[in-house]
């Protein structure tokens, strides 16, 4: 890849320095393989000396941030003196609450709770589903600690669920472990925004008469058949920590269509006394719904502040905008990779990817092959791991210790495994 390599960067998402540098960046993701294993184009399009200065890694991950216009809602929401949510006397004159209808507004929900993270919005989901312990609760056998820990804190036993090539859900396995564990729940989770056949999908939750959530915290903005994931199920959680397509640094947003699912999950978040009313609720029941749970779910304390959705108002203004500059990078880099060593996981033609990491296997190469690969691009700013090289890594089922040992050594997961072993993890600035 050489250095026009800029033009697909939009001007309003980098800086010129940043620009400079990503050249040097991608040729280095192009030569990952070990000499005389990459393809003779992509040899060419390689160069061996960069002028640019190459980046340390946290310099990469950070490309993507230019935070101007979110000063100026931070400055605004600093100068009211009004951090908490609950200060403001209005919900309308409350940025947390503002924001809570822009999300509605964005993504088509009737209802939307700001929390202090996405695992909180995890489990606040689960618990206002009114999962309970004893309770089955369906997962992908591939994602983030988060999944599996909310399941746990609710109370209830993790049933994973193989992935195929897609790295996504596997439809067949989802029906095997219905019929073994006769599970009432799922949390689908999209792991890097990668979806499963959403039609096979839903077809057996509805008919399993399974209550659906849909952890989107890789998701948002990603769509099937036209329609934003996460609108499918009971309710959705998202995330704005770090690295994620609208980044607070933490945070997360929780969006459903029904009434009592908000209203369970608002008082168990912190809501307390009158505070509900600062709450945006357009619903006809709403002085007797309230009144149900008043006072009577004994609350964590979850919530967002106002300085942390300021910094989220513009990107979710611009969020279509960078959801293409992510393509285009994912674009930059997938067509100057090699096909011949590297395997990619397919994308369901009815999904709009958003694509801001890729993955791709290294089956073809041996175990220190891999770690080569690795070690030379780490050594050069560019933070790819191999997901089953790290001893600890927080998305590799067998090291979630908290859960079900022995349940999972039985069923082993064979093909989750295969896939994770040899799977390649790049986020893309």
């Amino acid at each position: 890849m050489t250095s026009d390599t800029n033009s697909n960067i939009p001007q309003k998402f980098t800086s010129s320095s940043i620009q400079a540098m990503t050249a040097n960046r991608s040729s280095v993701v192009m030569n990952m393989a070990p000499q005389g294993l990459t393809s003779e184009s992509t040899q060419a399009a390689v160069k061996s000396e960069d002028s640019a200065e190459l980046r340390a890694p946290a310099d990469y991950m950070f490309a993507r941030s230019d935070f101007s216009k979110e000063k100026e809602k931070l400055d605004e929401v600093l100068n009211s003196g009004v951090l908490f949510r609950y200060h403001a006397p209005e919900a309308k004159n409350i940025p947390v609450a503002q924001l809570e209808e822009k999300y509605c507004e964005l993504f088509g929900y009737k209802y939307a709770l700001a929390v202090n993270s996405a695992s909180s919005g995890l489990l606040l989901s689960l618990l206002a589903a009114g999962v309970k312990e004893g309770d089955s609760v369906l997962m992908p056998a591939f994602t983030f600690v988060a999944v599996p820990s909310s399941i746990v804190l609710s109370g209830a036993t993790p049933v994973l669920v193989e992935i195929d090539e897609s790295y996504s859900m596997d439809p067949e396995h989802l029906e095997e472990q219905i019929a073994k564990y006769k599970p009432k729940y799922m949390m689908l989770s999209y792991m890097r925004g990668a979806i499963p056949d959403m039609d096979k999908i839903l077809a057996i939750v509805k008919k399993h008469d399974i209550t659906l959530i849909e952890d989107i915290a890789h998701a948002m903005g990603v769509k099937w058949k036209g329609t934003q994931v996460g609108t499918f199920g009971q309710s959705s959680v998202t995330s704005f920590q770090s690295h994620k397509i609208c980044d607070a640094g933490e945070g997360g947003m929780l969006g459903t269509d029904d009434i009592d699912v908000f209203l369970r999950a608002a008082f168990l978040s912190g809501c307390y006394e009158a505070n509900i009313k600062k709450h945006l609720i357009d619903h006809p029941e709403k002085e007797e719904k309230i009144k149900q749970y008043l006072n009577k779910i004994p609350p964590y304390n979850l919530r967002m502040n106002n300085m942390t959705a300021a910094l989220l108002f513009n990107q979710f203004d611009i969020l279509e905008d960078k959801a293409d500059h992510h393509r285009e990078m994912y674009k930059a880099v997938f067509d100057n990779l090699d096909k011949t060593h590297l395997t990619f996981p397919p994308v369901h033609p009815n999904t709009t990817a958003v694509l801001d990491s890729i993955q791709f296997s290294l089956s073809t190469f041996s175990v220190e092959q891999r770690k080569e690969i690795q070690a030379k691009l780490n050594g050069q700013g560019i933070p790819l791991q191999v997901i089953g090289l790290a001893k600890d890594n927080a998305r590799v089922f067998y090291n979630w210790k908290f859960i079900d040992e022995a349940r999972i050594q039985a069923d082993d997961f064979p093909r989750t495994k295969e896939f994770i072993e040899s799977m390649c993890d790049l986020r893309l600035p």
